[in-house]
C-alpha cells in the first residue's frame, strides 16, 4: 500500500492518493493536500467546500475521504 508524508506523518493512501484511513486525517494534513494540489493555503472559502474544477474528488481528498462513489 502506497504511503505519503504529509504534516510529518506517514499515512497510507491509495493508488490515486487518498487516505485509506480517514481517521488519520488532521487540518494540517489537509492543508499538506491542498499544498500538493496547488490550492493552500487554505482560506475560509476553502474550507466551505469551495474547489476549483471538479470539487467532489478533491474536496474528498482533503478532507481525507475515500474517492466518491462511481468514479471514472
Amino acid at each position: 500500500m502506497p504511503v505519503a508524508h504529509y504534516a510529518g506523518r506517514a499515512v497510507p493512501v491509495d493508488a490515486d492518493g487518498f487516505l485509506t484511513d480517514s481517521s488519520q486525517w488532521t487540518p494540517d494534513i489537509a492543508e499538506a493536500i491542498a499544498a500538493e494540489a496547488g490550492i493552500a493555503p487554505l482560506t475560509s472559502e476553502h474550507w466551505t467546500v469551495l474547489f476549483p474544477g471538479s470539487p467532489g474528488p478533491l474536496a474528498a481528498r482533503v478532507a481525507g475521504l475515500p474517492w466518491p462513489r462511481g468514479r471514472q
